[in-house]
Protein backbone atom coordinates (compact mmCIF):
# COMPACT_ATOMS: atom_id res chain seq x y z
CA UNK A 1 0.00 0.00 0.00
CA UNK A 2 1.73 3.21 -0.71
CA UNK A 3 1.17 6.08 1.32
CA UNK A 4 -1.33 7.85 0.06
CA UNK A 5 -3.48 4.68 0.12
CA UNK A 6 -2.47 4.28 4.05
CA UNK A 7 -3.25 7.80 4.66
CA UNK A 8 -6.87 7.81 2.80
CA UNK A 9 -7.53 4.34 4.81
CA UNK A 10 -6.27 6.11 7.92
CA UNK A 11 -8.66 8.96 7.65
CA UNK A 12 -11.06 6.32 6.41
CA UNK A 13 -10.87 4.58 10.22
CA UNK A 14 -10.38 7.82 12.17
CA UNK A 15 -14.20 8.89 10.68
CA UNK A 16 -15.46 5.27 11.98
CA UNK A 17 -13.44 5.77 15.53
CA UNK A 18 -15.56 9.49 15.48
CA UNK A 19 -18.97 7.70 14.12
CA UNK A 20 -18.81 5.34 16.66
CA UNK A 21 -18.08 7.23 19.38
CA UNK A 22 -20.84 9.51 18.64
CA UNK A 23 -23.09 6.64 18.09
CA UNK A 24 -23.80 5.38 21.43
CA UNK A 25 -23.11 1.76 20.12
CA UNK A 26 -21.39 -0.49 21.17
CA UNK A 27 -18.11 -1.00 19.07
CA UNK A 28 -20.06 -4.88 18.14
CA UNK A 29 -23.43 -2.86 17.01
CA UNK A 30 -21.36 -0.23 15.15
CA UNK A 31 -19.51 -2.61 13.20
CA UNK A 32 -22.61 -5.11 12.50
CA UNK A 33 -24.35 -1.96 11.69
CA UNK A 34 -21.36 -0.97 8.97
CA UNK A 35 -20.06 -4.18 7.62
CA UNK A 36 -16.94 -4.15 9.81
CA UNK A 37 -15.22 -6.39 11.75
CA UNK A 38 -15.04 -5.57 15.72
CA UNK A 39 -11.88 -6.51 16.42
CA UNK A 40 -10.77 -4.03 13.29
CA UNK A 41 -12.71 -1.45 15.01
CA UNK A 42 -10.95 -1.78 18.38
CA UNK A 43 -7.50 -1.69 17.01
CA UNK A 44 -8.59 1.57 15.52
CA UNK A 45 -9.92 2.60 18.24
CA UNK A 46 -7.04 2.35 20.43
CA UNK A 47 -4.84 3.93 17.71
CA UNK A 48 -6.47 6.99 17.35
CA UNK A 49 -6.48 7.07 21.04
CA UNK A 50 -2.85 6.52 21.04
CA UNK A 51 -1.96 8.91 18.38
CA UNK A 52 -4.23 11.89 20.29
CA UNK A 53 -2.28 11.08 23.56
CA UNK A 54 -5.92 10.35 25.39
CA UNK A 55 -5.22 7.81 27.85
CA UNK A 56 -6.73 3.90 27.81
CA UNK A 57 -10.82 4.21 28.94
CA UNK A 58 -11.04 3.65 32.80
CA UNK A 59 -12.48 0.34 33.93
CA UNK A 60 -15.37 0.91 36.87
CA UNK A 61 -16.18 -1.66 39.25
CA UNK A 62 -19.85 -1.14 39.82
CA UNK A 63 -22.06 -3.21 42.41
CA UNK A 64 -23.92 -6.04 40.55
CA UNK A 65 -27.02 -7.60 42.31
CA UNK A 66 -27.33 -11.02 40.74
CA UNK A 67 -30.93 -12.80 40.82
CA UNK A 68 -31.41 -16.48 40.54
CA UNK A 69 -33.95 -17.84 38.42
CA UNK A 70 -36.65 -19.60 40.42
CA UNK A 71 -35.33 -23.02 42.33
CA UNK A 72 -32.41 -23.16 40.14
CA UNK A 73 -31.19 -19.83 42.25
CA UNK A 74 -27.35 -20.23 42.61
CA UNK A 75 -26.99 -23.09 40.47
CA UNK A 76 -24.82 -20.84 37.40
CA UNK A 77 -22.17 -22.46 35.94
CA UNK A 78 -20.69 -19.44 34.23
CA UNK A 79 -20.63 -15.41 34.42
CA UNK A 80 -20.67 -13.41 31.47
CA UNK A 81 -19.05 -9.46 32.02
CA UNK A 82 -19.51 -7.09 29.05
CA UNK A 83 -18.15 -3.78 28.57
CA UNK A 84 -20.15 -0.77 26.44
CA UNK A 85 -17.61 -0.81 24.00
CA UNK A 86 -18.42 -4.06 23.10
CA UNK A 87 -15.45 -6.90 24.84
CA UNK A 88 -17.34 -9.53 26.32
CA UNK A 89 -15.75 -11.97 29.33
CA UNK A 90 -17.47 -15.68 29.92
CA UNK A 91 -16.04 -17.18 33.26
CA UNK A 92 -16.80 -19.96 35.31
CA UNK A 93 -19.05 -18.90 38.17
CA UNK A 94 -16.75 -20.21 40.44
CA UNK A 95 -14.04 -17.89 39.76
CA UNK A 96 -11.69 -16.61 42.98
CA UNK A 97 -12.99 -13.27 43.55
CA UNK A 98 -9.55 -11.84 44.07
CA UNK A 99 -8.37 -12.83 40.44
CA UNK A 100 -11.18 -11.67 38.62
CA UNK A 101 -10.37 -8.45 40.28
CA UNK A 102 -6.57 -8.80 39.26
CA UNK A 103 -7.64 -9.45 35.38
CA UNK A 104 -10.03 -6.60 35.96
CA UNK A 105 -7.35 -3.99 36.94
CA UNK A 106 -5.03 -4.88 34.44
CA UNK A 107 -8.00 -4.37 31.68
CA UNK A 108 -6.94 -0.60 32.50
Amino acid sequence: MNKIDQQTNRARWEEHVSAWSRSGLTQSEYSRAHGLLPKTLSGWVGRVKKASGQSPEALTVLPVVVKGFGSRAGSATSMHLQHHSGWQLQLPANVPAVWLGTVLKELR
